[in-house]
C-alpha cells in the first residue's frame, strides 16, 4: 500500500525538472509568436485543445507545443478539469525522452481524476521501463475495482495479466485473462496466454471457457506452440 500511494505523489525533484523544461518552454513561445501569456492562462481546456490542434496543424514541434502546455498548466493546473491537459503534457515530454516529468504529469492528472485509467497505464509502461515492475503491478491494481469504460478494463487486465505472467503467477494471470475475456471473448492474444498459463498448471480440460468453443476454434486461437503440446 505506501508503493501505491507513493506513485500518486509530486516529489520536489520532478517538479523541480519541469521548472527547468518552463524556462526551455519560455525560450520556446519567443519562437512560435506566443508572447501573451497572459492570454494562454484564460483559456478554457477546450480553447487550449483547439489551440494545441491549430499548432500541430501548423507544424510546430512537440517542444512548442509542450510551451503552451506547460504555461496553461502553471496558472490552471490545479482545477478539476486540468487532467487531460496534464496527460497530453505528459506524452509530449515522454515523447522527448524526459520520463521523470512525464511520470510527474500522469501522477499529477490522477490526482484530479482517480479513474483516469489512460494516465495510470501511461505512468506503468514508464515505470516498468525503468524495472520498477512491482511499482506497475499496484498501480494496475488499483484500477480493478474501478468502473471505468471497457477499453480500460481490458487494459488493466490484460496488462497486469501480462506482468503477473512474467513473474510466474499464473493462477493470478489465469483469473485476469479470465476476467478480460469475459468482458470481450473476441481478443486473440489474451485467449493464447490464457490457454498457454493452464496448461502450465495442468487444468484440464483446457477448452473450459466463458462461451462455448469448437475444436476448430480453439486450433486457430491457440497459437502453433500451444497445438502442437495439446493435439496429436
Amino acid at each position: 500500500a505506501g508503493r501505491a500511494s507513493q506513485n500518486y505523489r509530486l516529489f520536489k525533484s520532478e517538479w523541480s525538472l519541469l521548472k527547468i523544461w518552463h524556462q526551455f518552454c519560455l525560450w520556446v513561445s519567443s519562437l512560435i509568436g506566443i508572447t501573451s501569456v497572459s492570454k494562454i492562462f484564460n483559456l478554457s481546456v477546450n480553447e487550449l485543445f483547439m489551440t494545441v490542434d491549430s499548432l500541430v496543424k501548423a507544424g510546430k514541434t512537440p517542444a512548442e507545443v509542450g510551451t503552451l502546455y506547460n504555461d496553461w498548466l502553471t496558472q490552471n493546473g490545479n482545477g478539476p478539469d486540468s487532467s487531460p491537459a496534464w496527460f497530453n503534457f505528459g506524452v509530449i515530454l515522454a515523447g522527448e525522452n524526459l520520463k521523470s516529468q512525464a511520470q510527474a504529469c500522469y501522477v499529477k492528472a490522477l490526482s484530479l481524476k482517480r479513474d483516469f485509467w489512460q494516465a495510470a497505464a501511461n505512468l506503468a509502461n514508464l515505470l516498468e521501463a525503468e524495472g520498477k515492475e512491482e511499482e506497475a503491478i499496484d498501480i494496475y491494481r488499483q484500477f480493478l475495482p474501478l468502473n471505468i469504460d471497457t477499453e480500460g478494463k481490458l487494459h488493466i487486465r490484460n496488462q497486469l495479466g501480462r506482468l503477473v505472467e512474467n513473474r510466474r503467477d499464473f493462477p493470478e494471470a489465469t483469473q485476469l485473462y479470465y476476467e478480460s475475456l469475459s468482458i470481450d471473448p473476441n481478443q486473440d492474444g489474451p485467449f493464447q496466454h490464457w490457454f498457454n498459463v493452464r496448461q502450465k498448471q495442468c487444468e484440464w480440460p483446457l477448452e473450459t471457457f466463458v462461451k462455448p468453443i469448437t475444436t476448430g476454434d480453439l486450433a486457430e486461437k491457440i497459437g502453433p506452440i500451444a497445438s502442437m503440446a495439446y493435439f496429436d
